[in-house]
């Protein structure tokens, strides 16, 4: 399977695949703008995997955001 399969993915799937492949992973978060009426809460609910980065040979960084 491609890394780049897993973009747009909830973090959870990803992250499991990547763990059980042995490598480490290091999430990156960030937080959209709440401009809309969604209370803020709302959005904490399901994170998705924005960009895979391979950092070294065992670790994998995911920058994911929350929609």
């Amino acid at each position: 399977m491609n890394i780049q399969d897993f973009l747009g993915l909830p973090l959870e799937v990803g992250q499991n695949f990547f763990e059980r492949q042995g490598k480490q992973v290091k999430v990156l978060k960030t937080i959209p703008n709440n401009n809309s009426n969604v209370s803020f809460d709302e959005h904490l609910k399901d994170p998705y995997i924005l960009r895979i980065r391979e950092t070294d040979i065992n670790c994998i960084e995911l920058l994911i955001s929350f929609f």
